[in-house]
């Protein structure tokens, strides 16, 4: 994968990218007596939105029974299944520089991931944000997840920040082909990692891998859904830099505990945000409204008060 010019310069630099807290004025929004109070706040700010970006993360799609990567019912919530046999974290294992130089150990732990995943659908929380299109001019869902659910519930503009699971490209040439499963590897006689047909490279999933910059296509469509390039997104936010360039009346994050730069900015540059996750997270403290309760039960509460279909 390529690495726009932005991204060379400051390498530790990532599109949900953990902001120091020291250096944010945080101020609590947790009032509410209950999550529903909370969300009925939260349809209230949404009901003459004219735009709404949903970022979505683990949450959601745990709701399709897919296990989240870590925490309650995490697929390596245990320390010592995070470890592999020669005492590497999973975080290691799946990740680029690992994939270099023994991509057999990294396909190892995708196949296990992929095995989790398999046969899971989209979630009522999925088909909600796909219904949403019917009831707001513009609508776009950036996905943390890889598992492409958000594509299958029928949502039109999808920007799957780390790639897709089931979308396999050639490491040498380039070469892409679409998969349903995993399936077609579990043999035993499957030769792992899987080669190209037509020039003998690795196969890999188009999946960000860890220590992995995100390519340039993804970069240059997040770019063009906000109107922003990613410096000044990064370096020209807070309420002394309002956002200008295109911004979404309401930004939504469910289901993740990552800070996205993109609600960052809005928040603190007075634009509406909310957020929807059972357990509190840093971002909790800035948004206006924050949710606490599963994204099913939340969106199907706030669509009915909104005279949404459900």
């Amino acid at each position: 994968m390529t690495v726009p010019s932005f991204f060379s310069k400051f390498p530790s630099l990532r599109l949900f990218l953990s902001f120091p807290l020291s250096s944010l004025a945080l101020s609590s929004s947790a009032g509410e007596s209950s999550w529903t109070d909370a969300a009925i706040r939260a349809s209230d700010l949404i009901k003459d939105a004219q735009s709404v970006l949903f970022v979505t993360g683990a949450g959601i799609s745990a709701e399709s029974g897919l296990p989240t990567y870590r925490g309650v019912s995490g697929l390596y919530n245990d320390g010592g299944a995070a470890l592999d046999e020669d005492g590497m974290s999973i975080e290691e294992c799946l990740s680029a520089s690992v994939f270099r130089e023994n991509p057999s150990l990294t396909w190892k732990y995708l196949l296990q991931i992929e095995r989790a995943c398999r046969g899971a659908q989209p979630s009522k929380a999925h088909k909600l944000l796909a219904q949403a299109e019917r009831h707001v001019p513009r609508v776009a869902v950036f996905t943390q997840n890889v598992d492409g659910l958000h594509d299958r519930a029928g949502s039109s503009n999808v920007l799957s920040l780390h790639g897709n699971l089931h979308k396999l490209v050639c490491s040498k040439c380039g070469t892409t082909r679409t998969v349903e499963t995993f399936a077609q590897f579990d043999d035993a006689q499957t030769e792992i990692p899987p080669v190209c047909e037509s020039c003998g490279g690795t196969i890999r999933p188009a999946v960000v891998l860890f220590d992995e910059y995100l390519g340039d296509e993804t970069v240059a469509n997040y770019e063009k859904e906000l109107g922003m390039s990613m410096s000044n997104l990064m370096w020209n936010w807070g309420a002394d830099r309002p956002l200008k360039e295109r911004p979404f009346d309401v930004s939504i994050s469910i289901g993740t505990s990552a800070l996205f730069a993109y609600v960052n900015a809005a928040a603190l540059s007075g634009r509406t945000t909310i957020e929807i996750n059972p357990c509190r997270t840093n971002l909790s403290g800035m948004v206006d409204v924050q949710v606490s309760a599963g994204a099913t039960e939340a969106l199907e509460f706030i669509f009915k008060r909104l005279g949404w279909d459900t």
